[in-house]
C-alpha cells in the first residue's frame, strides 16, 4: 500500500506537539443521564483501537521526503474517575482530560475517559490528537465504535500502511516534491506576469494589509493583547432543535451562519465594535484536503446576510482562493523548507478574530451507547497547556464548533477571557437570547 504522507496541514499539527505551534487536540464530550460502568466501554474502547485513530508518525530517511502515517501506534488503557463531579462541572472535567499527554510518534494519540456525575449521570471523554482526526473523523470514528450506523470516511481516515515504505519511496516523494513545488512557483509568477488579481496577491504577501489592523479602534492596543494572549475559558450550551429551526425559517439563514453571526457578537462583546475576520474549515475540491472559507462579519449581522457572505466566501474557497498561500504559490514550500523555518514563516495558521466549524446534523448514532440514553454529545477543538509560560498561542479570539444530535443543537466554545470577568457561557446565553433563543448551560 502506498504510504500516507502528510500533508501540509498535517505538519502544522505535528509540528505543534513539538514545541513548534500550538497544539491542536479534538475532544468529544458525551453526556448521558443514567451510570455507564467501565465494563460498558470495554467493546467500544476495543473498537476505537483498531480504528484510524490509532496511527503514528515516522519520520523518513531522506530529506526533504515527506513523513508518512503507519499504524499500531500504542492505546492508552481507558481511564475512569471513580469520585462523581457536580453537575456543573462537566466542562471543567472535559478540561482536564483535555491535557491528556498524547505522543503522535510512539502513541497513546487518543485518550478515553468516564466519570460520574453527582446525582446521577455520566460523562464520556474522547481526545485525540487533531493530526489523527478532525472533528468529523472523531465523531465517525466514535459512531462506528458504538455501533451507530456507518458514515462515508472522513477527510482524515486515510488508508495507513504497516509497513515502512521503502528507500525508493521516500526518493520518489522527495523529488515529486521538489519538482511540484518548483513549477507551481513558476506557475504563479507566470500568472502573476499576466493576471494583476495574481500580480496583486504576490506584491501584496510582501508588505502588511492596511485593511487588516492589529486592533479595532475601540479597543486599546494592550487590552487587545491582553485578550490574545491570555487565559482561555470554556463553555458548552445548547438550544433545542425545533426552537433553532424555527429561527432558521424566520431569518432565511443556514446553521453555519447563524453560528457565524452569534460569534460575531460574543467577539463583539469581548473587544468592541467592528468587523469580525472569520474563517470556517472546508474540505477541498478533493474532499481529501482542508482548506478554509475567510468572510468578515458584522456585530449584530442579519443571518441572512451572513449566509451569503458565506457563499461567496464557500465559492472563493473552492476556486483556489481561500486562506492559503498567495498568488497560487505551492503550499507544499513549507514542506521543503522545513519545521524552523515553515514555523517562522506561519506561526498562527488561520489565526482570525473567530472560528466557525459546523460540523453538521450528527444523525442518531450518539443517541444511546451500550443501551443508555444521551443526552448530546459536544465536539470541539482544544489547546493542551495553552496557558504554560512560553506556551504558544494562537491569536483567535473566539472558537465555536456546532454539532446537532439528540434533538438540541449543541455549540462549544473556546474563548479568550474577558477582561469584564463574564463567561463565555453567560455571553453565549446573552447573544443567543437577543436573537429569540432560549441556551441550556452544561
Amino acid at each position: 500500500m502506498t504510504p500516507a504522507r502528510l500533508s501540509v496541514v498535517d505538519d502544522m499539527f505535528y509540528r505543534g506537539h513539538h514545541g513548534r505551534g500550538v497544539e491542536v487536540v479534538m475532544q468529544g464530550m458525551w453526556r448521558f443521564d443514567d451510570r455507564l460502568e467501565p465494563a460498558e466501554l470495554v467493546d467500544f474502547h476495543t473498537m476505537l483501537a483498531a480504528s484510524p485513530l490509532t496511527r503514528r508518525v515516522i519520520s523518513p530517511r531522506v530529506p526533504w521526503a515527506r513523513r508518512y502515517f503507519v499504524d499500531g501506534a500504542v492505546v492508552a488503557p481507558l481511564r475512569f474517575d471513580p469520585t462523581p463531579i457536580a453537575a456543573d462541572g462537566i466542562v471543567a472535567w472535559s478540561d482536564e482530560h483535555a491535557e491528556a499527554r498524547l505522543d503522535v510518534d510512539t502513541g497513546p494519540a487518543w485518550d478515553l475517559a468516564l466519570t460520574h456525575v453527582e446525582g446521577g449521570g455520566s460523562v464520556v471523554s474522547l481526545t485525540c490528537s487533531h493530526l489523527v482526526s478532525d472533528g468529523l473523523g472523531l465523531v465517525s470514528e466514535a459512531d462506528t465504535a458504538s455501533g451507530g450506523p456507518a458514515r462515508p470516511a472522513p477527510r482524515r481516515q486515510r488508508p495507513v500502511t504497516t509497513r515502512a515504505p521503502r528507500l525508493s519511496d521516500d526518493i520518489a516523494d522527495a523529488v515529486w516534491l521538489w519538482v511540484h513545488v518548483i513549477t507551481g512557483i513558476l506557475r504563479a509568477l507566470l500568472r502573476g506576469c499576466v493576471d494583476p488579481r495574481v500580480r496583486a496577491e504576490l506584491i501584496g504577501a510582501l508588505r502588511p494589509d492596511p485593511a487588516r489592523p492589529a486592533t479595532p479602534s475601540s479597543t486599546t492596543p494592550s487590552a487587545t493583547t491582553a485578550m490574545r494572549t491570555g487565559r482561555q475559558a470554556t463553555a458548552v450550551v445548547d438550544v433545542d432543535a425545533a426552537e433553532w429551526d424555527r429561527y432558521l425559517t424566520d431569518t432565511g439563514a443556514t446553521s453555519t451562519a447563524v453560528v457565524a453571526a452569534l460569534a460575531a457578537d460574543i467577539v463583539g462583546e469581548l473587544r468592541g465594535p467592528g468587523r469580525v475576520d472569520t474563517v470556517v474549515p472546508m474540505a477541498d475540491g478533493s474532499g481529501q484536503g482542508l482548506t478554509v472559507a475567510e468572510v468578515a462579519v458584522d456585530v449584530g449581522a442579519d443571518p441572512a446576510t451572513c449566509a451569503a457572505d458565506l457563499r461567496a466566501a464557500y465559492a472563493r474557497a473552492g476556486s483556489g482562493r481561500g486562506l492559503g498561500p498567495p498568488g497560487g504559490m505551492p503550499a507544499e514550500l513549507l514542506q521543503l523548507l522545513g519545521d524552523r523555518l515553515a514555523h517562522a514563516l506561519v506561526p498562527d495558521p488561520g489565526g482570525r478574530d473567530a472560528l466557525v466549524s459546523p460540523l453538521g446534523d450528527l444523525g442518531t448514532g450518539f443517541d444511546e451507547l451500550a443501551g443508555h440514553r444521551s443526552r448530546g454529545l459536544a465536539v470541539r477543538s482544544a489547546y493542551p497547556r495553552s496557558d504554560d509560560a512560553g506556551a504558544a498561542q494562537s491569536s483567535t479570539l473566539l472558537g465555536i464548533w456546532s454539532a446537532r444530535n439528540c434533538g438540541r443543537v449543541v455549540l462549544s466554545l473556546v474563548a479568550r477571557t474577558d477582561p469584564s470577568g463574564r463567561s463565555p457561557a453567560d455571553l453565549a446565553r446573552s447573544a443567543l437570547a437577543h436573537r429569540g433563543l432560549t441556551a441550556t448551560i452544561w
